[in-house]
């Protein structure tokens, strides 16, 4: 599933394309993708409007429609394709936006995971999610009263968007390496200075992937298919059976919190 870094790389290569495109329609072509309206409640909406921004919540595409919003999650296969005029239809194509210059955005989503709505407002995310990674209220304070009940570990932590959002599994591992921590560790017990180690880690890996336009595992891609670098800076996730870059034992993987996790046992203690 796209993580922050992914998802902030579709809206920066899919704003230039779509700002200030006025609407003239949509087409449904899987109805589950649409959860808040009928193809025709849509189209009624929507037509005329012009895209005013285009920004994110955690893993969210948010594209700002006067005083309205487009609320796009990719899940697990879903892309953003925009595509000029007299252009054959693209294959696995769930949500078509189409513009008043004969261009298109396309939702396409192999495996119908991908979800898209029309709210009013954004409360329903703000009410779900956590502080965003590079908020400058993330500090050792808010992590602690949000930790310091928690029995579980960590890592499912780092994964409960409602607390941090925007992190999955790719960059949870990473994080956890970074600031030598073992996934199964109680997030309760960490301290004040691992909480601020797993802030400034958490923010220098996310804006790294940013940099490198996120990660390229299986399904992920961007504009025209164009594939994420930041794998070859990854040190854990995706590497079991292979040797720490620190310390020269073997990665390995676990199950933890629901989801295979890589660390290395050496370097992460538990």
């Amino acid at each position: 599933m796209p993580e922050l870094p992914e998802v902030e790389t579709v809206i920066r290569s899919i704003t230039p394309k779509i700002i200030k495109q006025k609407i003239i329609g949509i087409k449904l072509n899987w109805d589950k993708t649409l959860y808040t309206h009928s193809e025709s409640e849509l189209n009624k909406s929507l037509k005329n409007k012009c895209i005013s921004s285009v920004s994110r919540r955690g893993k969210y595409i948010i594209i700002h429609l006067q005083n309205r919003f487009l609320i796009i999650h990719l899940r697990m296969t879903g892309k953003l394709i925009f595509q000029k005029k007299n252009i054959k239809p693209l294959q696995h194509s769930r949500f078509e936006i189409l513009f008043n210059d004969k261009s298109k955005l396309i939702f396409t989503d192999i495996r119908k995971f991908g979800r898209i709505g029309y709210h009013e407002n954004l409360n329903f995310l703000n009410n779900k999610l956590g502080l965003e990674p590079f908020s400058k209220n993330l500090n050792t304070k808010y992590l602690y009263n949000k930790l310091k009940l928690r029995p579980g570990p960590i890592k499912g932590t780092l994964l409960n968007q409602s607390i941090i959002a925007g992190i999955g599994n790719i960059y949870a591992d990473e994080i956890l390496f970074k600031i030598k921590v073992h996934p199964q560790i109680p997030a309760k017990t960490l301290n004040s200075k691992k909480l601020s180690e797993l802030i400034l880690a958490t923010q220098s890996i996310l804006k790294n992937a940013i940099d490198s336009m996120g990660t390229t595992i299986i399904n992920f891609s961007f504009d025209k298919n164009s594939s994420g670098k930041y794998g070859s800076q990854l040190k854990v996730f995706n590497k079991n059976n292979e040797k720490c870059q620190s310390c020269s034992n073997y990665i390995k993987k676990i199950k933890c919190a629901g989801r295979g996790t890589h660390f290395c046992p050496h370097c992460q203690k538990l």
